[in-house]
């Protein structure tokens, strides 16, 4: 009984981890190959910071505020300029070099969203 408390205690430790960025993600970076939303998109490179900030490449978008997050499954990309406007949210799923982010466009406020899904096609730089 006494190794089933302590197993289960530290077994609940470890649901936190979900609040940091995941090592899959941090400190790589990844090239957009194509893109069901916005062909501008195509080209870019993401490196996903493991400070929780991301940057972005060879881009004309001007996202000057860009954070990510990995929760429960799932990415987030929040970005605007200078403060938080919109963000990306969906899956990200890596198989080899290549990873697939199926997402939808919401509004930081809660206005609008999800109306609509994506894909992303990305390969690891």
């Amino acid at each position: 009984m006494l190794f089933m408390t302590i197993f289960s205690m530290s077994f609940a430790a470890c649901g936190d981890d979900d609040d940091e960025p995941k090592s899959s993600l941090a400190g790589t970076s990844w090239q957009i190959i194509s893109d069901s939303d916005d062909d501008e998109l195509i080209g870019m490179v993401i490196t996903f910071n493991k400070d929780g900030k991301c940057t972005f490449t060879n881009t004309t978008v001007g996202w000057s505020y860009s954070r990510w997050s990995q929760k429960e499954g799932k990415l987030k990309l929040i970005l605007g300029e200078d403060e938080p406007d919109d963000y990306m949210e969906g899956t990200f799923v890596i198989n080899g070099a290549d990873a697939t982010f199926t997402y939808s466009w919401y509004d930081c406020d809660g206005k609008w969203g999800g109306e609509r899904t994506n894909v992303m096609k990305l390969r690891k730089k």
